[in-house]
């Protein structure tokens, strides 16, 4: 039997399913020194991009972008991605300042269904870890090609000659933080919308229930349901609050990063189908680029897509409660509690594009339109 009381959680963080990817995501970045050593990669990052950004004016050609366009546009994606780790960090804070019921608010079956969620999130997440730090171990051993690809260290060559081995060994030590930088905005965005989730689910249960356990014929009957209706209005109320403001927060993230994404898959395919014959022994780097980076979309599309059809799911559980029992104060309050669930479903990039299946779709169709552009460049003497 469902209890219309608050289960607050409140130790929320050592009640954390999702532990690992805060600590990963948020908790690490609140330490002194790992704001200055992103600071230091943000400056050495950014005069590299800008010195690249200025040669490709300089010099451009289709077959010389395309080759080194994959390198270049993962070396700026990772400077939008230090900048916006701050951001997140603050919404995600401003999320964890909701009350949050217990997972076990909402009985034994929702609680068994959150926590195995939570499990194979963690599990991706870590998995995207790891294969992150292989990609990088994968690009800190030298090739043979690494100049003709890996555009800083033809600069290295070019002007310090000297000092080359030294520069070298810093740039490529510093793939080792791209798993830490690159998608660490983007699992920020899907621990707090995943966080949202759960407590969606759980809430959800507490709608269907209303009218369960309850006899009609019982004089008390009316004023139990007027406590719950007002029990569900109020969570609903406090919660779609913070919802509003953290999709604002957020939709900024995932609306940049799914344009810098476009353009970083697009190029790396390009690339890919370009120089089949000599880049062959680049496969590994690209495929253990590609996979994370292609995963971390998939898993934002994924959650933006369950907290819609939950949110869905809370709507139709409500249109279906027995209302036609209620007296008229209580069909008020539950008039005004439909209206409320019409003004917020899901992650809103505006008022047509949301984090889900759709905008997947939308993203691969974007990424084949840049393939077929590229594909023209390379036609360009």
């Amino acid at each position: 039997m469902i209890v219309y009381e608050e289960k607050i959680d409140q130790d929320v963080n050592g009640n954390d399913i999702l532990w690992v990817m805060r600590k990963v995501c948020i908790d690490c970045f609140q330490y002194k020194i790992v704001k200055i050593l992103l600071l230091l990669l943000a400056i050495f990052i950014a005069i590299l991009t800008l010195v690249q950004g200025f040669r490709f004016l300089e010099r451009f050609d289709g077959p010389y972008f395309i080759k080194y366009a994959p390198a270049f546009i993962r070396t700026f994606v990772i400077l939008v991605a230090i900048a916006f780790i701050s951001f997140g960090m603050e919404t995600a804070i401003y999320v964890k300042d909701t009350t949050f019921w217990l997972i076990d608010s909402a009985g034994l079956e929702s609680e068994k269904r959150i926590k195995k969620h939570a499990m194979y999130t963690n599990i991706f997440f870590v998995s995207y870890i790891v294969v992150g730090v292989i990609s990088a171990i994968f690009h800190i051993i030298p090739l043979d090609d690494d100049n003709d690809v890996l555009y800083p260290l033809a600069l290295f060559e070019e002007y310090v000659p000297d000092w080359k081995n030294l520069f070298s060994s810093i740039y490529r030590f510093t793939f080792l933080t791209v798993p830490f930088t690159l998608g660490i905005p983007l699992y920020t965005a899907i621990y707090i919308i995943t966080t949202v989730y759960y407590q969606i689910l759980l809430f959800v249960v507490y709608v269907k229930n209303i009218n369960t356990d309850l006899d009609v014929e019982n004089v008390k009957y009316q004023e139990t349901i007027e406590k719950r209706l007002i029990f569900c209005i109020q969570r609903h109320s406090s919660f779609l609050k913070r919802m509003k403001e953290s999709n604002r927060k957020m939709s900024a993230t995932v609306l940049v990063f799914s344009i810098v994404g476009i353009l970083l898959g697009a190029s790396v395919l390009m690339f890919l189908f370009s120089f089949h014959m000599s880049f062959k022994i680049w496969y590994y780097r690209i495929i253990t680029m590609v996979l994370p980076t292609g995963a971390i979309f998939i898993h934002i599309i994924f959650i933006g897509q369950s907290l819609e059809n939950a949110i869905s799911q809370l709507e139709a559980n409500l249109k279906m409660v027995e209302w036609y029992h209620w007296n008229i104060p209580n069909r008020k309050l539950y008039l005004i509690f439909l209206i409320n669930t019409q003004e917020q479903k899901g992650v809103k990039f505006s008022q047509n594009v949301s984090v889900n299946y759709k905008l997947g779709v939308s993203i691969a169709k974007a990424v084949y339109s840049l393939i077929s552009l590229m594909s023209n460049l390379r036609s360009i003497d």
